[in-house]
C-alpha cells in the first residue's frame, strides 16, 4: 500500500473533536490506514486572528477563521461566504508546508476552484469531490433564485468549473451519477462514480434501554409508536409538509413524533406545535451527538421527509443514524431522488411523495400496526448500512480511485 498525505477542505467538521459526522469518520478511517491526513475547517466563532491546529487523533485538524457562514443574517453570510476562499488559502499557505498527493473537498462550497487549482500546480496532487450539494440548482428548485438571473450564472459557471478541475467526483447515490452526467455533458463518465454517505456503525445495535432525562419529560402512551426526526430544519425538508403531517395525526395516542434539530423553520415548527395544541409531538433543539444516539435506541421508527418540488436527487445523511439504530424508515421525499427506492428495495421502511399525507397516513398505520414489518424492515435497515454505507466502504473507494489514477 502507497500510504499517502491527504489534505480534506470542508465546512462541516465538529468543533468538538470528541464529536463525530460522516466526513470526521471517513478520514478517521484514512488516518487509521496509516495515511496523513490535514483538515481544514471553519472557526466561525471568530474572522480574523490565526488559524488554530489541533489534533484529533492522528488527523491535524487546522480551524480557519472565517466568521459566520450559518445561523446568521444573509449579509453577512453573504460577506463571509464570499471570503472563504481567500481565508482557506491563507490557512494553507500557513499549515501546508510539504506537497500533498491528494486533495479532497466537498459540496458546499463550490467556491474553491482557484484553491483546488493552485493545490495541483504547485504540488502535483490529484483531486477528489464530495458531491454533498449540487448547487445552484437546489436553489432554483426550492424559488430561492431564478435560473435565468445573472446571480445564477455566476454561480453555475463556478460549479461547472470545480467540476472540471476534480479528477475524480464521488456521488451520493446512483440517481446523483445519472443527474450530474445528464445536465453536464462535458464531464467525462469515467471521473464519474457513486461515493455514498457513510458512518462508522456502532459496535452494537441498540446497546443502551435505560431511561433517559429526555423522555422522562414526555407523556407517551406505552404502546404508542415512537417516531423521530433529526436534522435540519429549512427549506429543502419541505416544512409545510411536515406540519401538515403533524396535524393529521394529532390527537391519536398510539403514535409520537419526536423532532430534533436547529434551522431557519425551527421557530414555525415550534409556534405550529403550540397554536395547535398539538400534544403527540415535541419539539428540541439539537442535542450533543451522543445524547441524540441514545434517544434513537427507544425509537420504533426514523423520519425523512424532503421539498416535493426537488429536481435533483437528494440522500439525506441522517438516515445513517436511522440505519445504524437498526430503525425502519418512513421517507415522504420527491420523485426525484433515489433514496426512497434504496430503502424500500432493501426491506428498510416505505415511502410516499411529499405531497400525500393521506400516504404518509397510510404509512405511518402500517408501522404502527404491523410489529413484525416493523422489526424485519429495522433488521433490514442497519444491514443496509453495513452493506453499503460504512466509512470503510467509502475509503476503499476513494484510495482504490485515485491509486488507478497516478
Amino acid at each position: 500500500m502507497t500510504i499517502m498525505r491527504i489534505c480534506f477542505l470542508t465546512l462541516v467538521y465538529p468543533f468538538d473533536l470528541s464529536e463525530r459526522n460522516l466526513y470526521s469518520d471517513l478520514f478517521d478511517e484514512i488516518s487509521d490506514r496509516g495515511h496523513e491526513v490535514i483538515v481544514f475547517r471553519p472557526d466561525e466563532n471568530k474572522a480574523i486572528g490565526n488559524p488554530i491546529e489541533t489534533k484529533r487523533g492522528e488527523v491535524s485538524v487546522i480551524s480557519v477563521p472565517t466568521g459566520r457562514i450559518t445561523k446568521t443574517g444573509k449579509i453577512i453570510k453573504s460577506i463571509n461566504t464570499a471570503l472563504l476562499e481567500q481565508r482557506y488559502m491563507r490557512a494553507i499557505k500557513k499549515y501546508l508546508k510539504k506537497p500533498v498527493d491528494l486533495v479532497v473537498y466537498s459540496t458546499p462550497p463550490i467556491t474553491f476552484v482557484n484553491l483546488i487549482r493552485k493545490l495541483k500546480e504547485e504540488m502535483s496532487c490529484s483531486s477528489y469531490l464530495l458531491l454533498k450539494d449540487i448547487f445552484p440548482q437546489n436553489s432554483v428548485d426550492l424559488g430561492m433564485m431564478g435560473e435565468k438571473s445573472i446571480l445564477y450564472k455566476i454561480l453555475r459557471r463556478k460549479e461547472r468549473a470545480l467540476y472540471q478541475i476534480s479528477d475524480r467526483i464521488g456521488c451520493m447515490s446512483p440517481a446523483n451519477v445519472k443527474y450530474l452526467l445528464e445536465h453536464n455533458d462535458f464531464i467525462e463518465s469515467s471521473k464519474v462514480h457513486e461515493n455514498p454517505n457513510s458512518i462508522k456503525p456502532s459496535e452494537k445495535q441498540k446497546t443502551s434501554i435505560r431511561q433517559i432525562p429526555i423522555l422522562n419529560e414526555f407523556t407517551i402512551p406505552a404502546n404508542a409508536l415512537k417516531m423521530i426526526y433529526g436534522g435540519n430544519f429549512g427549506l429543502p425538508q419541505g416544512v409545510n409538509f411536515i406540519l401538515e403531517a403533524l396535524k393529521a395525526l394529532a390527537g391519536r395516542d398510539d403514535v409520537h413524533t419526536i423532532l430534533v434539530g436547529d434551522g431557519t423553520e425551527f421557530d414555525k415548527i415550534s409556534r405550529f406545535i403550540q397554536n395547535e395544541k398539538i400534544n403527540n409531538a415535541h419539539l428540541l433543539k439539537s442535542l450533543p451527538k451522543a445524547d441524540y444516539i441514545e434517544l434513537l435506541a427507544h425509537m420504533d421508527v426514523g423520519l425523512i421527509f424532503l421539498d416535493r418540488r426537488f429536481t435533483i436527487p437528494n440522500f439525506p445523511s441522517r438516515a445513517l443514524d436511522y440505519m445504524d439504530a437498526g430503525l425502519p424508515i418512513i421517507l415522504a421525499t420527491d420523485p426525484n431522488t433515489d433514496i426512497g427506492t434504496i430503502i424500500t428495495q432493501a426491506g428498510a421502511g416505505i415511502w410516499c411523495e411529499s405531497n400525500d399525507v393521506m400516504s404518509f397516513l397510510k404509512c405511518v398505520n402500517v408501522m404502527q400496526q404491523d410489529k413484525s414489518f416493523r422489526s424485519t424492515a429495522g433488521e433490514a435497515s442497519r444491514q443496509l448500512l453495513m452493506d453499503r454505507y460504512t466509512a470503510s466502504h467509502s475509503a476503499d473507494i476513494i484510495l482504490d480511485t485515485i491509486n488507478e489514477s497516478c
